[in-house]
C-alpha cells in the first residue's frame, strides 16, 4: 500500500474471509464506505493449501480448497453485480491458473479443478453481465511467472 500511496494512488486494506458471506459483506462495506462506488473487482484469492492425492484427500480439504478458490469468486461477484448494475458499468477479473488447463502438478487435482471452475464461471458471467455494461475477464497465472510450492 505504501508504494501505491507514494505514487499518488489510494489504497485501503480490509481483512476478510472471502469464502464466507459475512466476510464478503465486511469487505464490500469497507470499500463502499471509503470510496462510495465499485469500478472493478479482482477475485485473486487462491490457495493450494496442501498437495494430496485424491485417494488420500479428506472431504474437508477438498471443500476448503473449493471454498477459497471458487466459492469466494461466486460470493464476491454476487455482491458486486447489483452495485455495478446500479452504476451502469464495472469490471470483474477472476484470477485462474494454468493448472485449470493442464490439470496441475502432482497432488493438485483439487486446486486445478477449482481453478477450472473459476474459468468456466467467468465465461458464463461475462455472457450474463454484458448487457449491463459489466465485463468479466479471466486471467491465468503461469508457473514460470509465479512460484508455487
Amino acid at each position: 500500500m505504501n508504494l501505491i500511496r507514494e505514487q499518488g494512488g489510494e489504497a485501503i486494506a480490509i481483512q476478510a474471509d472471502v469464502s464466507d458471506s459475512a466476510g464478503v459483506d465486511t469487505l464490500f462495506e469497507g470499500t463502499l464506505s471509503t470510496y462510495g462506488k465499485l469500478d472493478i473487482l479482482v477475485n485473486n484469492a487462491g490457495a493450494l493449501i496442501q498437495r494430496c492425492s485424491i485417494e488420500e484427500m479428506s472431504e474437508e480439504l477438498w471443500d476448503r480448497i473449493f471454498a477459497v478458490n471458487t466459492k469466494s469468486v461466486f460470493l464476491c461477484a454476487r455482491k458486486a453485480i447489483p452495485i455495478m448494475k446500479k452504476q451502469g458499468a464495472g469490471k470483474i477479473i477472476n484470477i485462474s491458473s494454468q493448472a485449470a488447463r493442464n490439470g496441475g502438478g502432482g497432488g493438485s487435482i483439487a486446486y486445478a479443478s477449482s481453478k477450472g471452475a473459476v474459468s468456466t464461471f467467468t465465461k458464463g458471467l461475462a455472457k450474463e453481465l454484458a448487457p449491463f455494461g459489466i465485463f468479466g475477464k479471466r486471467h491465468c497465472t503461469r508457473r514460470d511467472h509465479y512460484a508455487f510450492p
